[in-house]
C-alpha cells in the first residue's frame, strides 16, 4: 500500500511516513542567541558578582564547541577533496578558502577596532605585569 501525495507527487510507503507536528513554541536558534547574550549582559551589569561565578558555564560551552568542531569539519574537508576531479582543482579551492578566511578575518579585526575605539573598550584597565627591568644593562646598552 502506498500513499500518494498530491502537491509533490511523492510516493512513500507506510512505514517511512514521518508525522510533522506544528511547534508554535519553538524559537530560531539566532534569536536564542540573542536573548542568551543580553540576559548575560543584564546579568554582568546588574549582579556582577553572580556573572563572575556563571563563568565556568561558558567555560564548558566554549569547550564543548570545540571539541564538535574537528568532527564536523574534518570530514567534509575530507569529502571535498576526494571528491575533487584533479590535483589542480584542490589547490584552487584552497587557495579561495585561504583568501575568503584571511579577507573575513580582516574585516571582523577591522570591525572589531572601530567598535573598541568608539565604545572606549578598555579604558581605564590596569595591566599587570609581573616584573619590568628598567636598567641599563641590557646588551644593548654597550653600544
Amino acid at each position: 500500500m502506498t500513499a500518494t501525495y498530491r502537491a509533490t507527487g511523492a510516493v512513500a510507503t507506510p512505514g517511512r511516513i514521518r508525522a510533522t507536528r506544528y511547534r508554535p513554541w519553538r524559537v530560531p536558534v539566532g534569536i536564542q542567541s540573542l536573548f542568551a547574550a543580553g540576559l548575560g549582559a543584564l546579568i554582568g551589569w546588574a549582579e556582577p558578582i553572580v556573572g563572575v561565578h556563571l563563568g565556568s558555564l561558558s567555560t564548558v560551552f566554549i569547550g564543548v564547541l570545540q571539541m564538535m568542531v574537528l568532527p564536523l569539519v574534518f570530514p567534509m574537508v575530507a569529502a571535498t577533496v576526494a571528491r575533487a576531479p584533479s590535483v589542480r582543482a584542490v589547490g584552487r579551492l584552497a587557495a579561495k578558502s585561504l583568501t575568503f578566511f584571511l579577507f573575513v578575518t580582516t574585516v571582523a579585526l577591522v570591525i572589531a577596532a572601530c567598535l573598541a575605539a568608539v565604545c572606549g573598550i578598555g579604558v581605564g584597565a590596569m595591566a599587570r605585569v609581573a616584573s619590568v627591568r628598567t636598567s641599563d644593562s641590557g646588551p644593548c646598552s654597550q653600544v
